[in-house]
């Protein structure tokens, strides 16, 4: 199946996970590696289910660690879909994976917590931004009406 993803041949690989049986780790791994690939290729519809799959699976049979990779582009595809709550919550998951390295959980904690914040910023942004040129843009035509009603003794 990797191969086939590595290919770009998307199809062939879910052919071949899709014959897995459900509860079988090669599955959740193979769901691990496609998720992420989506997620990268910024294609969240297809990547976010598997991921949120592979969490869950991971959460019930305790192999978070095994998954971290997979968890910590879940939050990346939380982040971007601007789902807070969840990436908070997954924020909290991946800290105490890492609580063993405290000092690099700190310093790790801080950077997911900086890139969840910068990402709300600039989603913000992109929404504010569009809303004050439909303003901008309301200003204009409203200025525009008045030169009309001005020129017509209006």
């Amino acid at each position: 199946a990797e191969n086939f993803v590595v290919q770009g041949k998307m199809d062939e690989a879910m052919e071949i996970i899709n014959s897995l049986p459900k509860t079988s780790p090669a599955y959740f791994d193979a769901q691990a590696g496609i998720g992420i690939f989506y997620v990268r290729q910024r294609k969240f519809a297809e990547g976010l289910p598997m991921l949120v799959a592979v969490k869950e699976y991971a959460m019930q049979n305790s192999l978070l660690n095994k998954y971290k990779m997979a968890l910590a582009w879940l939050l990346t595809a939380y982040q971007d879909q601007g789902r807070a709550a969840e990436a908070q919550e997954l924020l909290a998951i991946l800290a105490r994976l890492e609580e063993g390295d405290s000092e690099r959980s700190e310093r790790e904690m801080k950077l997911a917590q900086a890139r969840y914040g910068l990402s709300c910023i600039e989603n913000m942004k992109a929404t504010f931004g569009e809303r004050l040129k439909a303003l901008k843009d309301e200003y204009e035509w409203n200025k525009s009406i008045n030169r009309e009603f001005d020129t017509l003794g209006l």
